[in-house]
């Protein structure tokens, strides 16, 4: 009997040492089945149940192997230093520019709106008269009696804008148009100038074998064509009808 007690307390040592609750489970069969014929086997196992806290139906990880011994190990931090937030690495400066040097530029002229275009206007004067006729009205037809003004004027001085490179005669084509006054030319081929043979239906020849129309600039007969006749700004046209050669 001492021989089975030893073996059966080997048993459950054994059971202790391995963990294993199948083992303490056979060792506590073990020993009521030896309780059955020994009263302090039977004890021997409900106080080695109560130790271990095990037995047959409360051993919820039955089947689990423990590990005996078993210790948590701390984490060990790692002694690495922590970089600070406020450090900064130092950073190579850039040198700082030169102070921008202000240039001077030279005031901006100011555009006067039209300077341009009367700068390249030109002006001049124009006026249409038959004044010698008044005197000798007689030479005329009695048809074109009536052509003749009471003063002689058939234009009064206007003032005319032209272009560069404009002619005496491209003015008296231009007025006559604009104030609806008859004038009829023709084109000499041979002189390469325009004739003006009447202006207001006063022509050549009306008054007499000399007579006809002539123009004069700034007081001055003029002995070219009108049309040769380049106009320079401030001249003075004046178309005169002529009875007798000499008598304007």
């Amino acid at each position: 009997m001492r021989k089975q007690f030893i073996k059966t307390w080997l048993i459950v040592l054994l059971a202790v040492l391995l963990g294993s609750g199948a083992a303490c489970s056979k060792a506590s069969d073990v020993a009521e089945q030896q309780g059955a014929d020994d009263p302090r086997m039977s004890v021997a196992a409900s106080n080695l149940e109560e130790e271990t806290g095990t037995s047959s139906g409360q051993d919820e990880n039955a089947g689990q192997p423990v590990v005996a011994n078993a210790t948590k190990t701390p984490a060990v931090a790692a002694n690495v230093p922590s970089a600070r937030a406020d450090t900064v690495a130092p950073t190579a400066s850039a040198p700082a520019p030169p102070p921008a040097t202000a240039s001077a530029s030279p005031p901006a002229t100011a555009k006067v709106p039209g300077a341009a275009t009367q700068k390249s206007a030109q002006n001049c004067t124009i006026s249409i008269e038959c004044l010698t006729l008044l005197d000798q009205m007689d030479k005329l037809e009695a048809a074109k009696r009536s052509l003749v003004p009471a003063d002689g004027i058939l234009l009064h001085t206007q003032k005319i804008e032209f272009k560069p490179g404009d002619t005496a005669f491209d003015v008296l084509k231009r007025v006559t148009k604009e104030k609806r006054i008859h004038m009829a030319f023709v084109k000499t081929p041979a002189l390469n100038s325009y004739y003006v043979e009447g202006i207001a239906n006063l022509y050549e020849f009306d008054c007499g074998p000399t007579s006809g129309w002539l123009y004069q600039i700034n007081g001055k007969t003029m002995g070219t064509g009108s049309s040769n006749y380049k106009l320079k700004d401030g001249d003075q046209i004046a178309w005169k009808y002529t009875c007798e050669l000499g008598d304007l």
